[in-house]
């Protein structure tokens, strides 16, 4: 029974084009300012899984309030554990994640917002809009275990960077019609 239950969580993790993932969703929150066109990233640190040394925007894991941690690494996501595009759990998430990783969120307002979807995982990120005032705020952000760096960038530079994988090309089209 084991070898079988292995086989077919091994068949699974191809069909769905992944291994594990880290929740049954996941969030992120990409900071625009629209008065002068830049976007603010950050640099993953050597101890992340996953795109070291990459930019990207802070985001993580959404976890169910009724589920064992072990509920996490199914493949694919149970359908009872799947998240509505609409579940307030992924804003909430982003807005956690933000604070965590970068140590303050300014006053902002969402503008858009991107689901990527594989095998009932959703990975939900936000564009939020900050006021000139309110970017300059920011420059008191830090970084913890997961970044090396915040900072806020161009267009040109931003295109111009080595971006993690979250960034689809999808994504990165909404950004740049942002920030044009």
């Amino acid at each position: 029974m084991k070898i079988l239950r292995k086989y077919i969580k091994s068949y699974l993790n191809e069909i769905c084009r992944r291994e594990e993932y880290w929740g049954v969703g996941g969030a992120g929150m990409i900071l625009v300012c629209e008065e002068d066109g830049t976007v603010f990233l950050q640099k993953r640190s050597a101890h992340v899984t996953g795109g070291a040394g990459q930019w990207a925007f802070p985001g993580g894991g959404v976890h169910p309030m009724d589920a064992d941690w072990e509920m996490h690494y199914e493949t694919p996501i149970p359908e009872e554990y799947v998240l509505p595009d609409d579940s307030p759990r992924f804003e909430e998430m982003a807005k956690q994640e933000f604070l965590e990783e970068v140590g303050m969120l300014p006053p902002h307002v969402i503008i858009d917002s991107y689901i990527y979807e594989d095998c009932g995982f959703k990975y939900k990120t936000f564009i939020a809009n900050v006021t000139l005032q309110a970017k300059k705020a920011s420059d008191d952000s830090s970084t913890n275990w997961e970044s090396d760096a915040n900072d806020w960038f161009s267009q040109e530079e931003f295109n111009s960077k080595d971006l993690f994988f979250g960034f689809t090309p999808e994504l990165i089209s909404k950004v740049n019609k942002v920030i044009s």
